[in-house]
């Protein structure tokens, strides 16, 4: 059933907000597939945003497409992910959303201030930190009927990875994954240790190929009971603020 795929994470916010970070540091704690959104672009995007002139809907639409087709690849290969995207309006998100009732919806709700100090920063990224406020003039924030984790970020990116996986009980969906796969292997062998061949009982024979971070490591199916089909009401995680900033 489609509300059975495997959850996928969906971490937006404008560009400096720290996506690819406490994305990959997700998918890395969790051992799930990892996608960043930068390597679904095609040359001409990197090429006219790197010369200081921002995106337009038609350059858009092909880069979403690919993402949502890295979405369809891994829930086939019945494996959950997280993959980053801006998706600053509201028909990017649905774009990317429309029939994946799998997909759940992060919002990294980042201060324009703290994001400009990150772009200033940053070294080696084509995104122009004069490009900043068009990101946030094209900004829609997720409204609640599109039931987002709104995640305030004034916190180091791995206590606020951390604090995400305990709010949304990532390791439990992560342990209903781990059980499924040990259900399979065990009705898939079970003819075979009745009658001591013993031969073919390999775990590593259920690891993904994965890519990014950690995803070798992770399950091999699993159901969205806890994420789901975001039927739930949105939600926010308060996290404190410390005096260490985070890294973009």
């Amino acid at each position: 059933m489609e509300s059975e795929k495997p959850p996928i994470l969906l971490v937006t916010g404008v560009s400096g907000s720290g996506k690819t970070t406490i994305g990959s540091l997700l998918a890395g704690r969790l051992g799930w597939e990892y996608a960043e959104a930068d390597s679904f672009h095609p040359r001409a995007n990197i090429e006219k945003m790197a010369a200081g002139h921002p995106l337009t809907d038609e350059d858009r639409w092909p880069w979403l497409d690919a993402i949502g087709a890295w979405i369809d690849a891994t829930g086939a290969k019945g494996r959950p992910g997280v993959v980053t995207s801006s998706a600053l309006k509201r028909v990017y998100r649905d774009r990317l959303r429309t029939g994946r009732p799998q997909v759940r919806l992060i919002y990294l709700d980042a201060d324009r201030d703290l994001v400009a100090r990150r772009l200033t920063a940053r070294n080696g990224h084509f995104f122009p930190p004069a490009l900043l406020d068009t990101q946030f003039a094209d900004l829609e924030p997720p409204a609640a009927d599109e039931h987002p984790v709104r995640i305030p970020v004034d916190e180091d990116p791995l206590a606020i990875a951390e604090r995400l996986i305990r709010a949304e009980h990532l390791e439990a969906v992560e342990a209903a994954h781990d059980a499924e796969v040990g259900d399979a292997a065990g009705s898939y062998f079970g003819s075979d240790l009745d009658d001591d061949s013993g031969s073919g009982s390999d775990d590593s024979s259920f690891s993904g190929s994965g890519s990014g971070a950690g995803s070798d490591s992770g399950p091999a199916s699993g159901s969205g009971s806890v994420l789901g089909s975001g039927s739930a009401s949105g939600s926010s995680i308060t996290t404190s603020t410390t005096d260490k900033e985070p890294t973009a």
